[in-house]
């Protein structure tokens, strides 16, 4: 998407969500069950990186690798996000 429509988007949403009450080992029986009691979501807009519009992610191995370090650091922050939501139950 981001290299089809990147000088398109000014920028990605990244949606946090998280379940502070809940056991996440039994989250999605508790979904299932509507016995979620408390959701706490987190949005924000990310810019997009430069120099995405027109590249070909299969063939280019350097763009390709600058994508998965971009994901990952957002992986990486959304998971301390989520510790310090469910820090704050504790």
């Amino acid at each position: 998407m981001l290299a089809a429509m990147g000088d398109s988007l000014s920028g990605v949403l990244d949606v946090t969500i998280a379940y502070p009450d809940n056991d996440p080992d039994a989250l999605i029986w508790q979904l299932l069950l509507g016995k979620i009691r408390r959701i706490i979501a987190r949005v924000r807009l990310l810019p997009v990186p430069g120099d995405v519009a027109g590249k070909d992610y299969l063939a280019d191995g350097d763009f390709r690798e600058r994508m998965q370090d971009w994901v990952n650091r957002i992986w990486q922050d959304k998971d301390m996000r989520i510790n310090r939501i469910l820090a704050v139950r504790e």
